[in-house]
């Protein structure tokens, strides 16, 4: 069975406050992965870099309540937990989307914050080079984000 999605992405955010901020990043620290995966295209030359910050629960309040704030999918796993429990997960994967949340929650953040701060770098360069021309090519100093990045995630 494939994983299905609970709700998609939504049209507008509510605006979190400092205390909710600072929850979710708390929650954040503990459970998201921030990451990029680089990819190869058959018919291009160039390589993709895919971003996505994640969180499994079995909790889907909580997923629900922060993809009303932050935007990302719910969708459920064909898998679950010790308890027989069902497993869910939020994803972000639009880079404005991962900007925006990385900016809220970064003040807040303690144990994944040069993750998500190499992330939301990455994330802020190709949003800016990508209004001028959707096709200009990864940089070297982006890449060079991308494998910190993945670095850090390899260690953990």
């Amino acid at each position: 069975m494939k994983a299905r999605s609970v709700s998609g992405p939504i049209p507008r955010r509510k605006h979190a406050s400092e205390t909710e901020k600072a929850y979710f990043t708390g929650f954040l620290d503990a459970r998201a992965r921030f990451t990029a995966y680089i990819r190869s295209l058959k018919r291009r030359r160039n390589r993709q870099i895919d971003t996505l910050v994640r969180i499994d629960s079995t909790n889907l309040d909580i997923l629900l309540l922060l993809q009303s704030y932050f935007g990302g999918t719910v969708i459920v796993q064909n898998r679950s937990d010790v308890h027989r429990q069902k497993i869910y997960a939020w994803q972000l994967r639009d880079k404005n989307d991962i900007a925006y949340m990385i900016e809220q929650i970064l003040p807040y953040l303690k144990l994944k914050r040069k993750q998500a701060a190499l992330l939301m770098q990455y994330c802020k360069s190709r949003l800016e080079k990508i209004k001028e021309d959707p096709f200009v090519p990864i940089s070297k100093h982006e890449r060079e984000l991308i494998m910190t990045l993945i670095d850090i995630n390899r260690k953990k």
